[in-house]
């Protein structure tokens, strides 16, 4: 299985990362910060990005 977890270092979906990889899924993390890149990292995700900015 495969997921794409958007706001992966949020408040919840910071639970779903660890339970998704214990479940043997990969893990993509999309972050909003660069900055929060390695935390996705840690709770496990295989591969991260950080989400374009918006518009304006």
């Amino acid at each position: 299985m495969k997921a794409l977890v958007v706001g992966a270092t949020g408040k919840y979906a910071s639970l779903v990362v660890p339970e998704l990889k214990q479940r043997g899924a990969t893990v993509r993390a999309l972050v909003r910060d660069e900055s929060k890149i390695e935390a996705a990292r840690q709770q496990g995700a295989d591969e991260t990005a950080r989400q374009p900015p918006k518009p304006g």
